[in-house]
């Protein structure tokens, strides 16, 4: 049976802040709520990996320069620079209170409007004003790209990107950006991964933006053994639900966001979202383990291990994950499954997980261990099966 010992070890070894994000993480709009009381945002046109910049002339067009970015995830961005001549510009979406279906729309150079309703350009002042060319409409598209249409009260002209920048275009045009929302760094659910470098998670009810130098799985179990199933690497989304094990070292801030991740319906790996005892309808069908070391405390010895004696339920500490094998899966009828083979180098966790533990038990088609076996029958001893006739 293992103790909190092992745990304490395992999870709450200190060290040094690590620096998560640099400038800001922004997650793609895909509903009005996003929009709901304002906020700070970018414009992106994705397909073409631009934001806006700063609004400047170009060929006496007054428009949003085209920033060159880096998108590497569909549903986040990640920027280090923003608000100076070479990077992206954000913007500040104001509800109008004299029509909540309006907006005013200001970056760090002042209103956006647009003054004409034959004119392409994008301009700012510095003071606020309640006329109709100040005031923005935001609809957000249906389909998977989610382009947003941007659209004047004054003038009907629209955000678009066009010639390698954004500009103010006929209503007629079909939108072509879309929204990014900058997350909140002031409430990260903040996480300690210790010396033997592996953790668990689990939210029901948060998608969590996985931090820089993390790499967080899902685990699926076949008759190869427990393998790997899904890898989340930096800036992927692990979906609410979803329970994980995460490989890194130090501590981290795990970002909320209302963008979602790629399930695993194959995971083997639960949660829960307080300390309970773990209950299943099932429970005489399954074996549950708990992310652990060896009695020795021996770092290399980090694991799956039972949590109880034979394998049984047992308090699952709050956002925690376990893992439930189905005792009728007679390879997986083991105390423990050992993490020795797999490389400590995180770009390089790929192999399944071997079956490795030394154990001198047998244990039963049940998951009863036994010292030695003196009935007839199927037994399993080291991933290996025996028959008794």
């Amino acid at each position: 049976m293992k103790t909190i010992t092992f745990l304490i070890v395992l999870f709450l070894q200190i060290f040094c802040l690590k620096s998560i994000y640099a400038q800001g993480v922004y997650e793609k709009v895909t509903s009005d709520e996003q929009i709901g009381e304002g906020g700070i945002f970018i414009i992106v046109r994705i397909d073409d990996n631009v934001s806006m910049g700063k609004i400047e002339p170009i060929n006496k067009v007054s428009v949003g320069k085209g920033i060159k970015i880096n998108v590497k995830n569909m549903n986040l961005l990640s920027l280090e620079k923003v608000n100076t001549d070479d990077s992206p510009f954000e913007i500040e979406i104001i509800k109008d209170m004299e029509n909540v279906e309006l907006f005013y729309i200001k970056t760090i150079q002042g209103y956006l409007y647009s003054d004409s309703e034959t004119s392409t350009d994008i301009e700012y002042s510095t003071e606020y004003n309640k006329a109709n060319k100040y005031k923005w409409s935001i609809e957000i598209g249906k389909t998977d790209n989610r382009f947003v249409r941007i659209s004047n009260k004054s003038t009907k002209r629209i955000i678009n990107y066009s010639t390698q920048s954004f500009r103010a275009m006929s209503s007629s045009t079909n939108a072509n950006i879309q929204l990014f929302r900058k997350i909140s760094v002031d409430n990260p659910i903040k996480l300690q991964i210790g010396a033997a470098k592996y953790s668990t998670l689990y939210y029901s009810d948060k998608n969590l933006v996985v931090p820089d130098e993390v790499e967080a799985y899902t685990f699926n179990c076949n008759n190869e053994g427990l393998q790997i199933g899904k890898t989340y690497k930096a800036m992927d989304i692990i979906p609410k639900g979803t329970a994980v094990v995460l490989h890194g070292q130090g501590s981290y801030d795990f970002l909320e966001t209302v963008a979602t991740g790629v399930t695993d319906p194959d995971n083997v790996l639960n949660g829960t979202d307080n300390n309970e005892i773990i209950s299943d309808d099932n429970n005489d069908n399954y074996l549950y383990y708990m992310l652990s070391l060896n009695s020795s405390n021996d770092l290399n010895s980090v694991g799956f291990y039972w949590g109880t004696e034979e394998g049984r339920p047992f308090t699952n500490n709050a956002h925690k994950a376990y893992l439930k094998i189905p005792k009728s899966d007679t390879l997986q009828a083991k105390s423990s499954f050992l993490f020795s083979d797999i490389e400590t180098e995180t770009t390089a966790i790929s192999r399944p997980i071997a079956n490795d533990v030394t154990d001198t038990y047998y244990y039963t088609i049940q998951g009863n261990k036994i010292s030695c076996p003196t009935n007839k029958g199927i037994y399993i001893r080291n991933g290996k099966k025996f028959v008794i006739k």
